[in-house]
């Protein structure tokens, strides 16, 4: 192993001196003013050398900071972890990924284990930092270690001066050898060398990064094509930013002594109107001096582009489209991790781990300077591959992504019908009368109040998306009669955004992740009543401005809700619509088309094979419909009265008021006598224990289903504020309830309990 190493050291023209068994100490003691081993040397020394290396079991240090070919420089980044904390590994990761540094690929795992790793980065001669060392992170955490507190983990940068042992050398502490995960020196280091430079608190390395990058990028031509390129860079650039930068900026074009330069740089230092002042601008120009002045160089110039999207249209076309396939970006809560995103229209926005997109594109490899290497790794290491800081669901956007957020939000799941003039709109109109006359005379039951509402709703549904609307549609009906056929219609709209559900688990079960890029939620047939969870996870989706979300292998999220529900059921009990319920617009849909299966065919036809869907969206989304509904003072939250909403109302109430309400309903104090249901009749007063009793008596009807205690049904029952609780005349003055006529007992019930004034009873 020892001479597989010498050797893949001299073909790289890496330099190496020969360590001690199990040391970290040069057998030479002046080593750094020793002639290392190299490339040049002859033929003879190098096979001497593999000899007494293995003859010796010396190990072997490579040297960080000397030239590997005519322009770049070998550094070394050590990674040194001391903590087996996975919290604390895992913020040594995301540093490195920050920095452009793929925590599963480095060059060396050392000998200490617990994940201590090298880097070998091939950087320009021009980037050449003179310090043999220097710190670019630590932990904020510390451990214990040889008695004293450190930091869990800590990153350093090794320039001329220093070595790191090499494989298969042994770690003195530990007797594990060091293993070369690949040999492929790093070269892409675009992102690696802007994090140094944005270490300005290191003067020495800033003076050392920027003044060389200066002389080297100053040769530059004065060529059209170079100027046309940094004017289009700069308009990604923002010039009202911090005056440093600016500055920086402004010599950085000064550098290149164009003749287009001042004037380049001046227009777009106007850009920033409040801050441009012509005289601050000349000062700065003027002032320049190439022998002092530490400004950026062009190249740092293009990278700060290429964070605000900027893309070189001379990159590669296998960059070009892996950009257009894929994306990184960090998900989840608080404890983020990178992810490689994929958009596909049929499916949307999916995540694959790191390691997981290495091995789908495990077959695929390029050639970059000579060098065979995997596409995956040459993607991530890109300074221009694609990537975002996050990721949210963001459809008010339209597709367009913003400060550096990836929008999941990718369209409609169809076209909407373009119209050019009134003729064209009228003949749109026309075409959708049958599904307009589906809407009133089937969904609505030809009521036209509920008709107009359900327009404004779905008017609605597909122009707010930055928001729940705060209202659910409920269709009740029968089997066959139309009302999941609105449902469909409604998901085939929102295509990926829409989703349709047969069952509470879909909404209730740990893992929601997919509802997070959801529009629409259509819960077919769904039955929450009597499933508290399920009720109370329907109710957030319709009114929570944020909901917490999560997806297997990723840390759960707030983020915002953008869902409106549909519901159809075939049950007469379909929600739990409390008294102070206003969150549903429950309708009964007629049952006139009842499996009238030519009837929906010829919809269907229209609406999926002749663009009808396309022109429903259309007319939805028209200002036509808006000036409609805004002479009808449409208001989402101005919800028609609905026999419908009132009985889901009825259906949910407490099992004492219901057994009031069927009391005032049959106009008189229900009881069981044996199989027999008898009626007392509305009486003036009745004894607490007799109106107790009569109610336990109708506990042995279905409709009942557990026993409340005399004291609790008390409690319930003058809530409604129909009787008063007083000592009656009679001997033995028994506690009675002194019942309200039948007709105010009546309205006070409708409008205590059931909030509704206006309650028709049926009787």
């Amino acid at each position: 192993m020892c001479d597989l190493t010498i050797n893949w050291a001299i073909e790289n023209n890496i330099p190496f001196i020969p360590l001690v068994e199990q040391t970290k100490h040069p057998l030479n003691r002046n080593w750094v003013s020793t002639l290392p081993i190299k490339k040049d040397n002859s033929a003879e020394l190098i096979k001497d050398t593999v000899t007494t290396f293995i003859k010796n079991k010396y190990g072997i240090g490579l040297l960080s900071g000397h030239p590997i070919n005519n322009s770049s420089v070998l550094v070394i980044v050590d990674v040194d972890i001391r903590s087996v904390d996975s919290q604390h590994q895992q913020e040594c990761d995301d540093f490195l990924i920050s920095i452009g540094l793929d925590p599963q690929e480095p060059n060396v795992l050392t000998g200490r284990g617990g994940g201590s790793r090298h880097y070998y980065l091939c950087i320009p001669t021009a980037f050449a930092i003179d310090k043999a060392s220097f710190k670019l992170a630590q932990s904020s955490y510390l451990v214990e270690k040889d008695g004293q507190k450190k930091p869990a983990w800590i990153v350093e940068l090794l320039g001329k001066g220093k070595f790191v042992v090499a494989p298969p050398s042994l770690h003195p502490d530990t007797g594990l050898a060091y293993k070369f995960v690949h040999q492929n020196i790093i070269s892409e280091v675009h992102k690696f060398m802007y994090y140094l430079y944005q270490i300005r608190d290191d003067k020495h390395l800033k003076n050392s990064i920027s003044t060389q990058e200066k002389q080297s990028s100053s040769a530059l031509e004065e060529t059209k094509e170079n100027i046309n390129r940094l004017r289009e860079v700069l308009r990604f650039l923002s010039s009202d930013c911090d005056r440093e930068q600016w500055r920086d900026i402004v010599w950085s074009i000064c550098a290149h002594n164009w003749k287009a330069g001042k004037e380049i740089a001046q227009n777009w230092s106007k850009n920033a109107v409040t801050k441009y002042n012509q005289s601050a601008f000349d000062i700065v120009w003027e002032s320049f001096d190439s022998e002092k002045d530490n400004c950026i160089g062009i190249n740092t110039v293009y990278y700060l582009a290429t964070e605000k999207s900027w893309i070189d249209d001379r990159v590669h076309e296998w960059l070009k489209d892996m950009n257009q396939k894929y994306f990184k970006v960090f998900v989840g809560g608080e404890s983020k991790k990178m992810m490689i995103g994929r958009t596909l229209s049929e499916h949307g926005v999916s995540f694959i781990s790191i390691p997981d997109f290495h091995n789908s594109l495990s077959n695929r490899t390029i050639n970059l300077g000579g060098k065979v290497i995997k596409i995956s790794k040459a993607w991530l290491e890109h300074p221009k591959s694609r990537g975002y800081e996050s990721i949210e669901f963001r459809p008010e956007w339209g597709l367009e992504n913003r400060n550096n957020i990836y929008n999941s939000y990718i369209g409609w799941g169809i076209t909407p019908t373009n119209y050019n003039s009134n003729d064209e709109f009228t003949s749109v109109y026309n075409k959708l009368v049958p599904v307009l006359k589906f809407l009133k005379c089937i969904i609505c039951s030809n009521n036209d109040e509920h008709f107009y509402y359900l327009l404004g709703w779905l008017h609605s549904c597909v122009t707010i998306l930055d928001r729940p609307l705060g209202i659910a549609l409920v269709l009740r009906g029968g089997k066959g009669i139309g009302k999941s056929f609105l449902g469909k219609i409604l998901v085939k709209i929102f295509g990926v955004h829409g989703f349709h559900a047969t069952n509470s688990e879909l909404l209730v079960g740990r893992f929601n992740g997919h509802l997070k890029n959801c529009l629409l939620y259509f819960a077919d047939e769904g039955l929450f009543v009597g499933d508290k969870k399920a009720e109370q996870a329907l109710k957030g989706l319709i009114t929570e401005d944020k909901l917490l979300f999560e997806s297997k292998g990723i840390t759960p999220e707030m983020a915002e809700n953008r869902i409106r529900v549909v519901i159809a059921t075939n049950s007469l009990h379909a929600i739990s619509a409390s008294y102070d319920e206003r969150r549903f617009f429950v309708l009964d849909v007629s049952d006139r088309k009842a499996q009238d299966h030519k009837y929906f065919k010829s919809l269907s036809d229209y609406l999926y094979n002749n663009n009808g869907i396309n022109d429903l969206l259309s007319f939805l989304q028209s200002d036509r419909l808006l000036k409609i509904l805004q002479q009808k003072e449409f208001h989402i939250l101005n919800i028609p009265k609905s026999r419908a909403l009132s009985e889901q109302k009825i259906h949910s109430l407490s099992e004492v008021h219901r057994y009031i309400y069927e009391c005032l309903s049959s106009s008189g104090i229900l009881y069981m006598d044996g199989l027999n249901q008898m009626n007392k009749g509305w009486l003036g007063d009745i004894g607490v224990n007799i109106l107790f009793n009569a109610y336990l008596s109708m506990l042995n009807n279905v409709r009942f289903s557990s026993i409340a205690s005399p004291s609790s049904f008390g409690r319930e029952f003058l809530k409604i504020g129909i009787a008063k609780k007083i000592r009656s005349s009679s001997s033995g003055r028994p506690w009675i309830y002194r019942l309200l006529p039948l007709i105010e007992a009546r309205q006070m019930f409708a409008e205590n309990i059931l909030k509704e004034p206006d309650f028709q009873w049926e009787s």
